[in-house]
């Protein structure tokens, strides 16, 4: 391949530190700012699965005064909650940035609703996972997070209806107070002048808990025949490198050869060759205690044990020869690069702010990316690539394909 995708990316913001808040600021010259928050805020097993995502709702929904400010000023704002941290997302008009930021923290800091206010949103989730829980697709996704993560972590999504009813909402105001009163450990800003963040500092302090690092990786072969739906939901995990791994870059190439695009190894296979799917891909995902790479796809209900045997048999074959030949090396780069590479400076403070949350420095991500965009087909990877899953699951099949373990 003869066209090569040169890498641009924007510079690494400015950093400086106020007491324990890490403060990274873009200047940026439109009128819409970035407001990107991240506090140190685990789903910890001392509280019920799905408390976080209660108390978020609450502050985002429960405040008309504030969300009718917000939209006053011509701000949105969102949340999002991964397994060791929860981000606040917030953009709009620069002229509008410091009463934006000063209504934001008076809705974090606003005191939790009443039980009654909290338990009419509990049911609302209750209501909607009830609807997601009939879905095969769902049920896989969160039966494989279960297994991955549930030694260490709640795992919000794979709470059932059940569990969610079983919720102490009395603990959000002791959630609210432990960690996002004191929780916050970094502000990622795209404005043209950098505000005043004092207010923001105080929500820094000194925080401790523990996590839960099983001796042994997770290992379950999950399968449940379910005669209502019309696909089998297949999900594989395999164990993967971490972030900190000195060639990460590389082994991100690895990846999208194998799934992570059109023409990777397994769409070809699966769907193009053997037609048993429209779409099936693979993602790296981590947490501090660990990481893995997941295979996810949907198969006619007839033909999931053909397309388990025939990921297998890709996978094992992806671990033996990773770039048969320089021109798919650089397809793979190619598109790589091309993901990799932000169109806004709000997407690339957000990429910036992830990488940094999963314990990784800015100059770690240059690195990163330079690794993708210097790779070559003579450089060496690892000589052993993982060709078992330590998790299989399978939902929705006629019957029980392989031997069913009990879920973690």
């Amino acid at each position: 391949m003869s066209f090569r995708v040169k890498l641009q990316v924007p510079p690494l913001p400015s950093s400086l530190q106020e007491g324990k808040l890490n403060i990274y600021w873009q200047r940026t010259k439109g009128s819409l700012s970035r407001w990107i928050a991240v506090w140190d805020a685990p789903a910890l097993h001392s509280y019920p699965a799905g408390l976080r995502r209660l108390l978020l709702r609450l502050i985002q929904e429960e405040n008309p005064t504030i969300s009718r400010r917000l939209c006053e000023l011509g701000w949105d704002w969102s949340w999002e909650a991964r397994q060791d941290y929860i981000v606040l997302y917030a953009e709009g008009l620069t002229e509008n940035l410091t009463q934006a930021i000063d209504t934001l923290h008076a809705a974090i800091t606003h005191p939790v609703p009443g039980w009654l206010i909290a338990q009419k949103h509990l049911q609302r989730m209750i209501e909607a996972r009830v609807r997601a829980w009939a879905s095969p697709p769902y049920r896989a996704d969160a039966i494989l997070a279960r297994n991955l993560w549930g030694s260490t972590y709640t795992v919000s999504e794979a709470a059932t209806p059940e569990m969610l009813r079983m919720m102490d909402i009395s603990l959000l105001a002791e959630y609210q107070e432990r960690f996002l009163l004191r929780g916050l450990r970094a502000l990622w800003i795209a404005a043209p002048v950098l505000p005043s963040v004092s207010r923001w500092a105080s929500l820094a302090q000194s925080i401790s808990y523990e996590l839960k690092i099983p001796l042994d990786p997770p290992a379950a072969n999950y399968a449940e025949p379910a005669s209502e739906a019309k696909q089998t939901s297949l999900r594989l995990a395999y164990p993967w490198f971490r972030l900190a791994h000195p060639a990460y870059g590389l082994y991100r190439l690895a990846l999208v050869r194998l799934g992570g695009y059109f023409g990777s190894m397994l769409m070809r296979s699966i769907r193009e060759e053997a037609g048993l799917t429209y779409g099936i891909y693979a993602r790296a995902v981590h947490t501090w205690v660990g990481s893995y790479f997941v295979i996810s796809t949907e198969v006619a209900r007839s033909r999931a044990e053909e397309a388990l045997q025939k990921i297998h048999a890709v996978v094992k074959e992806w671990s033996t020869c990773l770039f048969p030949e320089p021109s798919i090396l650089a397809e793979v780069r190619n598109y790589t690069l091309l993901h990799l590479m932000p169109e806004t400076l709000g997407e690339w403070l957000t990429k910036l702010a992830h990488w940094v949350a999963a314990g990784q420095t800015l100059d770690a991500y240059l690195r990163y990316l330079q690794a993708i965009d210097h790779a070559a087909w003579k450089d060496e990877f690892a000589t052993y690539f993982p060709t078992s899953p330590n998790v299989q699951v399978v939902v929705g099949g006629p019957e029980v394909i392989l031997s069913v373990a009990e879920c973690v």
